[in-house]
């Protein structure tokens, strides 16, 4: 079950949810997308809703639907790049338009992005792990913060 509280419709913040699982790889290109019913289920929405959001994915070109076999995400490595940069570019407005209303400069606001890159490239990294190893992951990202910072005390 998912939240859907963000105000924008159901259908849309699903939509959303399909474009970043292609942009990620998580629904490969070519690959068969989930059927409506086993993502009504996973999201805990009305399968009405489900169908809706994959039309727009179809109407985008970003899927195609085959009769008697489902739907498949688009082949088209174009497509999903545009797709990656226009997602980007979305989020990148947003978060310009927040950094603006807490009064940052682009300078500060530059700043905190160097700052905090390599915290987000670890978690990013460590989500990408398979499972079994992902603890592991998340030690050695840990003991190379904690020689980091002991590095700095002595220093």
């Amino acid at each position: 079950m998912q939240d859907f509280s963000s105000g924008a419709p159901i259908y849309q913040q699903l939509l959303d949810k399909f474009l970043i699982a292609i942009v990620q790889g998580k629904w490969e290109a070519g690959g068969k997308i989930p059927s409506v019913r086993q993502l009504a289920l996973h999201f805990g929405v009305n399968p009405n809703t489900v169908q809706k959001s994959l039309q727009e994915l179809e109407t985008t070109g970003l899927a195609r639907s085959e009769r008697t076999t489902g739907r498949f995400v688009t082949d088209d490595p174009g497509k999903i790049e545009a797709l990656r940069k226009q997602l980007a570019l979305r989020e990148t407005r947003k978060f310009t338009e927040t950094m603006v209303a807490l009064g940052l400069s682009p300078p500060e606001t530059s700043r905190l992005i160097e700052e905090n890159w390599p915290e987000a490239k670890v978690r990013t990294s460590v989500e990408k792990v398979d499972p079994a190893q992902r603890r592991s992951a998340a030690d050695k990202a840990g003991d190379q913060a904690e020689a980091e910072n002991k590095e700095g005390e002595h220093e």
